[in-house]
């Protein structure tokens, strides 16, 4: 008997993926399975196309409880596991025997998308080049927004699309094979399947705020866009071009060096900034912050439960950074503003009822974090390793002393805020403690000067004219 099996689905749905995320598509109602290819061990691989029946071989395989390789496995097993089991009567996978052809890659440093890893393996049959065209045509909807079907005109695009499937079958093989090992460490292995369960068990998010935030927002930047063209006789429409505010700046006597958001940040608050200069940047601001799409995203990935709560997913991606932690997708828990107000839950009211909200945008961007809300009778526990940056640059640095104060409770950043602002230890503010982070984070990592500004500008919020070079 075989111990591998090597499959990789194609699937069509009018559900969009990048937008909604791997479980709303594996969920939808219209995500169905095009064809399987598969292949056991070093056998040539084959295809399992529409609505066939499972052949016995492959369900003893899973009976058996033997390892199933796939690229991205956690996509795979959603659409064996909620797609197939539904619409093909097929037996149930266990998550356990699930070898993540890309974890596998992560593990040894090896890119984790089949095309960038066969290169760099230099396997002697690379991923097709040919295969986002073809998922294109044959796997989302047409123009009127009906399925593709695999027959008349159509029909020499799916077989092309067929033929794609079993060679990254082989593909992935060929990758799985030039690599040290053909499986996780069981720790590793481990980590995979947590990350898949948090993914799929999700963050649960206030819907009700998300939509009102949203529609708040959308209602405003649409208005305030339309005076833009006002403000620059026709110039530019929108603050997104970025080009043409540039070139109108110059042109009213107040050249930009660039539109980033430290750059325009320094102009507001340079008195020589013309009125009419310093409105359009002040919109270009405001209206360009990123954390008017988070609200979007939340609402684009946003998913229904059975408990009739909303859920966010996948939002972990196993071996995100090259040290293998993880990494933030989706809703990117990894990467939101610092922005807090001290009555969030007053002003999440006053979005949901249609009430008047000063300034909304910097509004909304500090109740991005409050949109996590624990549901009734659960506790949201949120932790973090204290100031683990700045211990580990002292354990690598070999500075012993340092550490003995981590132990006495000392706050490094405290300790050089209050050198740095000449100020006591105890009267350090939350401001200063956050440039002292800045100052000794950046040089003991090495930070270069545009990004110690620019941090210490956007993320922070502090002057960078108050650290000397």
């Amino acid at each position: 008997m075989a111990d591998r099996l090597y499959i990789d689905f194609e699937s069509y749905s009018a559900c969009d993926i990048k937008k909604r995320g791997g479980l709303a598509y594996a969920r939808h109602p219209s995500t169905n399975m095009l064809c399987m290819g598969y292949a056991f061990d070093d056998e040539p691989a084959e295809l399992l196309k529409g609505i066939y029946a499972l052949p016995g071989r492959i369900k003893d395989h899973v009976g058996e409880g033997k390892p199933i390789y796939a690229h991205n496995a956690g996509f795979d097993y959603r659409i064996w596991n909620i797609v197939c089991t539904a619409q093909l009567d097929w037996p149930v996978l266990s998550l356990n025997q699930m070898v993540d052809t890309a974890a596998l890659c992560l593990s040894f440093q090896v890119p984790p998308s089949l095309a960038d890893a066969g290169a760099a393996l230099n396997i002697s049959l690379p991923k097709s080049p040919d295969g986002k065209r073809l998922i294109k045509i044959c796997c989302t909807p047409g123009k009127n927004g009906e399925q593709p079907m695999p027959t008349g005109p159509m029909s020499a695009y799916f077989e092309r699309l067929f033929a794609y499937c079993k060679r990254d079958v082989e593909a992935m093989r060929q990758v799985v094979k030039a690599l040290p090992r053909e499986y996780l460490i069981p720790q590793e292995q481990y980590l995979w399947e947590l990350t898949y369960e948090m993914n799929t068990l999700g963050l649960p998010v206030d819907h009700e705020a998300i939509k009102a935030i949203h529609s708040h927002l959308a209602t405003y930047i649409a208005t305030e866009t339309a005076n833009i063209p006002k403000l620059c006789n026709n110039f530019f429409q929108t603050p997104g071009q970025v080009a043409k505010i540039k070139e109108w700046c110059g042109l009213q006597g107040y050249p930009m060096e660039a539109m980033t958001a430290e750059k325009v940040g320094l102009a507001l608050e340079d008195p020589k900034c013309p009125d009419h200069v310093r409105r359009v940047l002040e919109m270009r601001q405001e209206l360009g912050r990123s954390s008017v799409a988070k609200f979007t995203k939340l609402l684009d990935f946003a998913l229904k439960g059975k408990d009739g709560l909303h859920y966010v997913h996948d939002n972990m991606q196993y071996h995100g950074a090259g040290t293998g932690r993880w990494s933030g997708r989706s809703f990117q828990m990894h990467n939101l503003p610092r922005a807090s107000v001290p009555n969030p839950d007053e002003l999440i009211m006053q979005f949901v009822n249609g009430e008047y909200v000063h300034d909304p945008v910097k509004t909304a961007k500090a109740l991005i974090r409050p949109m996590v809300r624990a549901n009734v009778n659960e506790l949201l526990v949120v932790s973090d390793y204290s100031s683990i940056e700045n211990r580990v640059l002292h354990w690598l640095a070999g500075d012993f002393d340092t550490l003995e104060d981590f132990k006495n409770g000392i706050d490094q950043y405290k300790t050089m805020a209050s050198a740095r602002y000449q100020v006591a230890y105890d009267m350090v503010t939350k401001e200063q403690r956050q440039m002292g982070k800045v100052i000794i984070l950046g040089c003991g990592y090495g930070m270069g000067g545009d990004t110690f500004q620019e941090t210490a500008k956007v993320q922070f919020g502090m002057d960078v004219s108050l650290v000397e070079a």
